[in-house]
């Protein structure tokens, strides 16, 4: 306001305008002619203001008043002054401040034109107090006034009984603006609008307000129009965010684009608390399952992401119903070995192969797979794309080098490894055993050489042994490991099916009841023949099966057990 110039004389031609430019002649001839070519110089006669008086009642504001001289003149620079410039000042250009009250005489004369001059009188009078529009009537701004003086303030101030929006003492409206007692709606005419309820923009954003208030406290979502568009907006602290994320009102907690609830969302998306499955813009808290967005596939339980979660699940994925390997709450995609409370699987592209007779890795080794599951009750040689391992407990053990078997025959072990190069013999635990192209050949022969051996009870060595010693010495000596006692040989383990023999397999340990409980085992060497530890009368036997159990009527088979 205090920088405004405002004409307050109007009509003729203005000084400077429309008239040919100032010449400074000082250093021409006298006499000039028009005889001689050169125009005559033409002195300023005439002054002419519009008025000769003026009455300001507001002060530091910026007059400017408009002068008129007589046509061509060839020298246009005046002169101004004040008698008293501590009432109203004036400068150069013709410019009026009033600076109190009082009357001050404004007088114009020209350089060039002795005895030309005007004079305006200006009295500073009635000056303004509360709210009055620009004086001059430049603007249509409305400014609020103290003793004629525009008051720098920036606040939302009562000024007879209504409360206005003033910027630098101007009144300012279409906005939000505060002052000690919280953010206001300002109407257009700049007032506080105490009956508005809806959203309002400021320069610092996009406020929510009840009864013309900000309603800095709220966090919710809200109906209502934004930037034109009428949609559901997420408010945080009275003001909306403009943010991605997932947030909540009365009705339930919805997916925020840009600020608004998109309601055609179907996705996974995330707030603080945690990512959350979206269907149709609203967190389905009733859903458990797997649930998709551009990251990935996330499982979901109760609709939220578990993102503490190592496990496999069963669930649909790409329209695929299988078991998934999840880590942190996201489907893998990968190959491995994973675990879930139920064992460990072969997980391929994410997935459980449950077609998978194999072995594996994970970051914890290489594991026997059978039917897509670790089978940690395994001991023996298994085979993957890269050869055939020793396997104990359902892992391939690369420390182990000496014969092991499986139920393709027994095997020269090296580093874990089948070394099918070698060709020669094996000293292994004290025995000596033929290796051809890595394998041992007839190494049911090898334990038929023990046959006659005689029967200790508590034996385990070929100096003499009971019958579940004899078939823990057995399998030993071919790098299977299993129970000392014949009840223990009988529970562990793989259970073959007892009634048909085309899938039993040589080093099989054949287990004998009577009276309901193991009291018995024997070695199957094939061809359906066992080979037995029987008593300290018959010490070590050769037998047909069918036959033992005619020559036995108290002892039944009731079990075959593999332990390779």
């Amino acid at each position: 306001m205090r920088t405004k110039k405002i004409c307050v004389l109007s009509t003729a031609v203005l000084l400077g305008l429309g008239m040919p430019s100032a010449v400074a002649l000082a250093e021409e001839p006298e006499n000039q002619t028009e005889e001689s070519g050169i125009p005559p110089l033409i002195p300023v006669s005439e002054i002419t203001l519009s008025r000769n008086t003026l009455s300001i009642s507001a002060l530091n504001t910026v007059y400017k008043l408009n002068v008129y001289v007589n046509e061509n003149v060839s020298v246009q620079e005046l002169i101004w002054e004040s008698d008293h410039p501590e009432i109203v000042s004036v400068d150069s250009s013709g410019s009026l401040i009033a600076h109190q009250e009082g009357t001050a005489v404004i007088t114009v004369s020209a350089e060039d034109g002795p005895g030309a001059y005007a004079e305006l009188t200006v009295t500073v009078e009635n000056l303004l107090n509360g709210l009055h529009l620009d004086p001059s009537g430049e603007t249509a701004d409305t400014y609020y006034y103290q003793d004629g003086v525009v008051q720098d303030i920036t606040d939302v101030k009562k000024i007879g009984g209504i409360w206005y929006n003033l910027v630098n003492g101007k009144v300012e409206g279409n906005t939000v603006a505060r002052n000690r007692n919280g953010w206001w709606y300002i109407d257009a005419d700049g007032k506080v609008d105490f009956d508005y309820t809806g959203f309002a923009e400021n320069k610092n954003g996009w406020w929510y307000c009840k009864g013309g208030k900000v309603q800095t406290g709220l966090n919710d979502v809200i109906r209502g129009s934004v930037n034109g568009e009428n949609a559901w907006w997420h408010v945080v602290k009275g003001k909306v965010t403009f943010d991605d994320t997932v947030a909540r009102n009365r009705n339930g907690w919805w997916r925020i684009e840009n600020g608004k609830v998109n309601f055609s969302c179907n996705s996974v998306e995330k707030n603080s608390n945690g990512w959350w499955y979206i269907r149709d813009g609203k967190v389905n808290f009733s859903y458990t399952g797997f649930a998709e967005n551009k990251s990935g596939w996330w499982y979901c339980r109760d609709g939220k992401v578990q993102t503490g979660l190592n496990d496999v699940i069963r669930g649909s994925v790409n329209g695929e119903n299988a078991w998934w390997h999840v880590v942190k709450g996201k489907v893998t995609f990968d190959d491995t070995v994973a675990r879930n409370r139920n064992g460990w699987w072969r997980i391929e592209d994410g997935k459980v192969n449950f077609s998978c007779n194999s072995v594996e890795k994970n970051s914890n080794g290489w594991w026997y797979i059978r039917d897509g599951k670790v089978d940690f009750s395994y001991t023996g040689v298994a085979k993957n794309k890269n050869g055939w391992w020793r396997i104990e407990d359902g892992k391939v053990n690369f420390g182990y080098t000496g014969i092991a078997m499986n139920s393709n025959g027994a095997w020269y072990i090296v580093d874990g490894k089948v070394n099918f190069d070698y060709t020669g013999t094996v000293t292994w635990k004290g025995l000596q055993y033929k290796v051809v192209e890595g394998k041992v050949p007839g190494y049911i022969d090898f334990i038929r050489k023990y046959n006659g051996t005689r029967y200790v009870w508590g034996g385990t060595t070929p100096a003499g042994w009971d019958c579940s010693g004899f078939t823990q010495w057995a399998l030993k000596s071919m790098g299977v490991s299993i129970p000392r006692l014949a009840e223990q040989q009988a529970a562990a383990g793989k259970a073959v099916n007892v009634r048909n023999r085309s899938q039993w397999k040589p080093g099989d340990i054949l287990v004998y009841s009577s009276g309901g409980a193991p009291n018995h085992v024997a070695l199957y060497l094939g061809n359906n023949q066992l080979m037995h530890a029987l008593n300290s009368k018959y010490d070590t036997l050769i037998q047909d099966v069918d036959y033992y159990e005619t020559w036995d009527s108290k002892t039944t088979l009731t079990g075959v057990r593999r332990y390779f």
